[in-house]
């Protein structure tokens, strides 16, 4: 009897906490949000009704709804409203606010991964972190960073030899592993060499599918509850992922000598060496973890477990999204000669034939390749779309949109609008001539995030792209297989079945 009675009692209280408060909500909100237009919604399923697609065709649906309901919409995910802009006026609203910095809902689920690093982190936290770490981007310390990215361009350069002449190969896994060994020596301090060694392809795995089941967790609002999500499959499957990911980002260690058995991770080593007061035996430049172990802010520091966080979230931001960016830049290339030829000219300009690594000064003078890779952006955003959640209420487009309600900002389908790109869908680098882009709105083009919430380390993202690019294209001719590549529906934008290409040696004479 008392066992019914505890039954009952848990049945209760998931009943009123995952059924009736939700509906609750959902009727105050429905009548302040009633007039806004948007797709039909249905009892508990909401507008989910749209997107009852198979997965390939989610990215080209998602682009129709937007179309369909115009620049300003109520999107309903079961019992929870998402107010959709695809507008830069009205997005501006949002992004350009100091007061609208809370991340969408949805990125409460990837918390076990990132914890609350500058990605999840809001309020006084996340300001408080952002003006610690903004000086570890500080131009000086960029420079630092640039001769490791030019060491891991120089070793990529060497491993691609191997597919001049193949029939086609997936660029993809060798970029990646080259900005995982920069974003783990420049993040850590730690010389991972995946390029030869192949260590990172376990933690790559994981983080690709992780993203994935984030994105198919955000449209199944019944596994929006932590309770019910942990016991399903795919919950479970999260979990084994995210220590996948934990135990690589905190295990790359070093042997005892002597006994042979691993030692403390070499990040925690690190953490505590430099805590003794051991800063100064440290080699110059120094590394992220350094810079962040310094940062304080009126006497306050960061504690252990925030410095992981944000390495976490350093490594995840500076690592998926610029082999992305670096990937759909090369597949340009691969089908638009004519451009590459422009830039190759550009590079020959600059370095004369040399294989030297790039200066400063050097990246600097690309220009061309500058626009080549804001108009792959513009194009393939590394980051299709983000959210906010309002914590007042706002005004936009003669709505008042209720506290509470997250905003869905469509970037892919922002970046292709006919009003700010003529012509949107065609691959111009000329759509960012500096007298182009004073015309345009600024948040008509938003691959970084914009207004105070900006992505922190999209210079460092862009000099080490250029970087990579310029000893690819200094080496090697690169064709695409496909014009198009179908994309799949994930948190970072990339293609189902990857970047095939083929290469061939240039001649370095005339760059042909």
């Amino acid at each position: 009897m008392e066992l019914m009675t505890a039954i009952s009692l848990v049945v209760l209280v998931v009943f009123m906490t995952y059924i009736i408060d939700p509906l609750k909500d959902r009727v105050r909100l429905v009548r302040r949000l009633g007039n806004m237009p948007g797709p039909r919604a249905y009892p508990l399923i909401g507008s989910l009704m749209e997107l009852m697609v198979p997965y390939n065709r989610l990215v080209e649906t998602c682009l129709k709804v937007v179309d369909n309901y115009g620049q300003l919409f109520v999107f309903w995910a079961g019992p929870y409203p998402i107010v959709i802009l695809g507008s830069p006026e009205y997005v501006q609203v949002v992004l350009g606010s100091s007061k609208c910095i809370k991340k969408g809902y949805v990125y409460a689920f990837l918390e076990p991964w990132l914890g609350m690093g500058l990605a999840n982190a809001t309020g006084q936290k996340w300001q408080l972190h952002r003006k610690m770490i903004t000086p570890t981007f500080h131009f000086k310390t960029l420079e630092g960073y640039l001769e490791v990215s030019s060491e891991k361009s120089e070793i990529l350069v060497r491993t691609l030899q191997k597919e001049v002449g193949s029939h086609s190969f997936d660029i993809y896994p060798y970029i990646n592993r080259c900005t995982m060994d920069v974003i783990c020596e420049t993040a850590m301090g730690t010389v991972l060499n995946s390029q030869t060694e192949d260590t990172e392809s376990d933690y790559v795995k994981a983080v690709q599918s992780v993203t994935g089941l984030v994105v198919d967790r955000a449209r199944r609002p019944l596994l929006y509850s932590d309770f019910i999500y942990h016991k399903t499959a795919s919950g479970k499957r999260f979990k084994d992922l995210t220590r996948i990911i934990h135990d690589f980002s905190s295990s790359v260690s070093v042997s005892n000598k002597e006994t042979g058995r691993p030692q403390q991770p070499l990040l925690l080593q690190t953490i505590l060496l430099l805590t003794d007061g051991s800063l100064s035996e440290k080699k110059t430049p120094k590394m992220f973890l350094d810079l962040l172990l310094e940062a304080s802010e009126n006497g306050v520091t960061l504690s252990d477990e925030e410095i992981l966080d944000e390495v976490e979230t350093f490594m995840f931001g500076g690592h998926d999204t610029i082999t992305s960016s670096t990937c759909w830049t090369i597949q340009m290339l691969g089908t638009n000669q004519d451009i590459q030829d422009k830039v190759c000219e550009e590079l020959e300009t600059i370095f004369q034939g040399s294989d030297r690594p790039p200066t400063m000064s050097d990246l600097n003078k690309m220009k061309y390749l500058d626009r080549v890779i804001k108009e792959t952006m513009r194009l393939y955003p590394p980051v299709p779309a983000i959210a906010r959640n309002l914590t007042e209420d706002t005004d936009i487009g003669g709505y008042t949109i209720p506290a509470g309600v997250d905003i869905l900002i469509p970037i892919y389908y922002l970046h292709r609008l006919a009003e700010h790109f003529p012509n949107p869908t065609k691959f111009d680098p000329d759509n960012f001539l500096p007298e182009r882009v004073v015309k345009r709105h600024p948040y008509s083009y938003i691959p970084f995030s914009a207004g105070p919430r900006n992505c922190i380390g999209q210079r460092f993202g862009l000099l080490e792209e250029k970087t990579i690019l310029s000893y690819i294209l200094r080496h090697y001719r690169v064709h695409a297989v496909h014009k198009e590549l179908p994309i799949i529906p994930d948190m970072i934008l990339r293609p189902k079945n990857g970047f095939p290409v083929t290469f061939a040696p240039r001649n370095r004479n005339n760059s042909a």
